[in-house]
């Protein structure tokens, strides 16, 4: 055990005496943490800024006179081209998958007379989407299109139903902007608090791969590996 403690001493000495070491184990990997985390928070930015100034390519099929309201009420940007017929839909779907369009709505069949005359028990319309979730272009445009439509279902159930409160029962947090009550450093550390093991795991890594690879191909550089092999102290002390 004395020679574990002597071996440890002499690396411990090793390392805080030399500048270079101290940089590269305990400063370097810090500075290389923190270059890596502003890219890929420039790039995460520029991309997300990419997606919101993109205008969407969106091809629908039988589309109603009171959408193209909705869409331009709306904060997304769509190119809208009407398309018909199976051969249409078949090159709008191949421009999909290539990511050369981005989303496709089809309405079925005289939609809005299926609206107009509804009744109860009546089977009701359904609207498809097509959209390619590798692509972020496509999938963006197909949350903002889920949300429109949203909003045009509700436009058209205010025309069916005289008083739309009476399908809403109650709300919540509706008009409530003090819903949160929390203190804001204490929030902030808290978020700091949960990456901050993270952190810790990667430089004691990087550290200990950097102590440790010095550990053998320093000590046989500086030709104090065969004083160690001969010295009085156990090879297993060595290696440990």
């Amino acid at each position: 055990m004395s020679g574990i403690k002597q071996i440890f001493n002499k690396e411990m000495a090793r390392i805080f005496k030399d500048k270079k070491m101290v940089f590269s184990v305990f400063l370097l990997p810090v500075l290389i943490m923190v270059v890596i985390l502003s890219i890929v928070n420039g790039l995460a930015s520029n991309m997300k800024d990419d997606i919101e100034s993109h205008v969407a390519q969106v091809y629908i099929v039988n589309e109603p006179e009171a959408l193209n309201d909705i869409l331009d009420a709306s904060k997304a940007k769509f190119k809208l081209k009407s398309i018909d017929g199976a051969k249409e839909m078949k090159q709008a779907k191949k421009e999909i998958l290539d990511g050369e369009a981005d989303l496709i709505v089809e309405f079925p069949d005289n939609f809005q007379q299926e609206i107009e005359n509804y009744q109860e028990g009546s089977q009701i319309p359904q609207v498809k989407t097509y959209q390619n979730p590798s692509e972020d272009y496509s999938r963006t445009a197909a949350d903002n299109m889920d949300a429109a439509l949203e909003a045009y279902r509700q436009f058209l159930l205010s025309q069916r139903v005289s008083d739309m409160e009476q399908l809403t029962v109650f709300q919540i947090n509706s008009d409530n902007d003090e819903m949160y009550i929390q203190d804001e450093k204490k929030a902030s550390g808290k978020a700091i608090g949960t990456m901050l093991p993270y952190f810790i795991t990667i430089l004691l890594f990087a550290g200990a791969m950097g102590i440790g690879t010095d550990m053998i191909a320093g000590e046989k550089e500086r030709g104090t590996m065969a004083s160690l092999l001969v010295s009085p102290i156990k090879r297993s002390s060595i290696v440990l």
